[in-house]
This record gives structure tokens, C-alpha cells and sequence, in this order.
């Protein structure tokens, strides 16, 4: 995949114009790429996400709180 590009020097408000030249099949390789790593990336999120909140639970169940709202009434 061959790339073209038109810049200026770097400036605060400057805009720069980037062409970029490819075959379709090089495309739809760089967007299935770019969808499994965003899965990935959500997966790992959610792996993480979940690991948290059961650390929290086994924490406050090592506490002895059994109570859902979090605190006394």
C-alpha cells in the first residue's frame, strides 16, 4: 500500500491533507485488524471489570457486611 502525503510545518491551526492509496483487499485487512483488536480490547475490559467487582465482593465478605445498601441504617 503506497501512501501520499501534503503537510505544512507544524503549527497551531495549520491543517494538513494526508492521502493514502490502497487496494480494496488491503482495506478490508486493516478493518478486520482494527475489529479484533477493539474486541480484544473490550474483552480484556470486561475480563477486568468482572475480576474488580469480585474482588470487592470477597472483600466485603471478609468484612462480614451483608448488607446490600453498603452501610448501616
Amino acid at each position: 500500500m503506497a501512501s501520499e502525503s501534503k503537510s505544512t510545518k507544524s503549527e497551531a491551526g495549520q491543517v494538513a491533507e494526508v492521502g493514502v492509496k490502497g487496494s480494496v483487499k488491503s482495506l478490508q485487512q486493516l478493518s478486520s485488524s482494527g475489529r479484533a483488536a477493539q474486541g480484544k480490547r473490550d474483552k480484556n475490559r470486561n475480563e477486568r471489570a468482572a475480576a474488580s467487582l469480585s474482588k470487592a465482593f470477597e472483600k466485603e465478605a471478609a468484612k462480614g457486611g451483608s448488607s446490600s445498601s453498603g452501610g448501616k441504617k
